[in-house]
């Protein structure tokens, strides 16, 4: 689930500061759409593999506070460029 939210918030973030920013230049609409593609597929990918192993066993030894702190700082740090 942590890996499949954190490929659509790439869309969602994506597509909102697209939508927020106003402008609707050629170089901001293939940004975006790259991005969101990308998202999708990662989403897609990642969400399929849960469903065949049944759990995620990378974040089994993590502390639930500290994995949604480093993926709250991942995500903003990977998506500054379509930002």
């Amino acid at each position: 689930v942590t890996d499949f939210a954190g490929g659509t918030n790439f869309v969602v973030l994506a597509v909102l500061t697209l939508f927020l920013g106003g402008t609707y230049y050629l170089r901001q609409m293939l940004v975006t759409m790259a991005v969101v593609l990308w998202g999708v597929r990662l989403s897609a990918y990642l969400f399929v593999r849960i469903l065949k192993t049944g759990k995620d066993e990378r974040f089994d030894s993590f502390d639930r506070g500290f994995s949604l702190s480093f993926a709250g700082f991942w995500l903003s740090q990977v998506s500054l460029p379509a930002l």
